[in-house]
């Protein structure tokens, strides 16, 4: 079932439905589903993703602080964290769940930014490098903030462990950070901004903070319900988001 679009008073207007004016997703969109083949591939027997090797300096730090810490002590409430998106995607799981989103990246996902199954969703990004990803664990469902930011979409998915795992598409999974949330079903909103200046500098956005594409992800207990854009990008480059 295709996603539905909330509108509220502080919501950007939509354009032409069709997609057809400007340019089309299609370089983000096969960029999104090679990343599905290679994220369903078997995991290597390394204590680094491949992807690791690409990082710049400062990332690596940020990295390597996050991937040494026990299991005990990554199991937190909330966390800020800048994670490596690759093939244009940030991964949420079920932590012990294989995440398989292989068939989930569909046409509709792909505008959406947001592809979803039982036990895992993977969120879009405008740029496959570094973005800054904010999670915050809610009791309940928060106000609808749409003011500050570009793109908010939200998404259901059951948590049976009591922790969700937070990482890139090509990050070590068994090094990834985890956050605790309540077990059952959770409702996600992730709200991306900085989204203009991010597009426009590519792969050098992640050189500096000021730069970086956000991501605030919240997460709440809340019956399972089919995916929502609260307010869709209407970006002005080639990776444009509106449909």
């Amino acid at each position: 079932m295709p996603t539905q679009d909330a509108g509220t008073d502080d919501e950007i207007s939509q354009t032409d439905p069709s997609g057809q004016d400007g340019a089309t997703t299609q370089p983000r969109a096969a960029a999104l589903r090679r990343g599905m083949a290679v994220n369903t591939t078997p995991k290597p027997s390394v204590t680094r993703p491949t992807a690791f090797a690409n990082l710049s300096a400062r990332r690596r730090v940020v990295y390597q602080i996050i991937a040494g810490r026990s299991t005990e002590e990554r199991g937190v409430d909330s966390l800020d964290v800048e994670l490596f998106a690759d093939y244009h995607q940030i991964h949420l799981s079920d932590d012990g769940s294989p995440g398989e989103l292989s068939e989930a990246w569909t046409d509709q996902a792909v505008v959406d930014r947001l592809a979803v199954v039982d036990d895992a969703m993977a969120i879009g990004t405008s740029v496959n490098v570094t973005v800054a990803v904010r999670v915050e664990v809610l009791d309940a469902q928060p106000a609808a903030d749409l003011a500050d930011y570009d793109h908010v979409v939200e998404g259901s998915m059951q948590v049976r462990s009591g922790r969700i795992v937070v990482m890139g598409c090509t990050d070590y999974e068994p090094d990834a950070v985890r956050v605790r949330v309540p077990i059952g079903p959770v409702r996600v909103r992730a709200a991306s901004s900085n989204l203009a200046e991010a597009e426009r500098l590519g792969v050098d956005s992640d050189e500096a903070l000021q730069t970086m594409e956000r991501l605030r992800v919240q997460v709440w207990p809340a019956p399972s319900e089919e995916p929502v854009v609260w307010k869709r990008w209407v970006g002005e480059s080639g990776l444009r988001q509106d449909r």
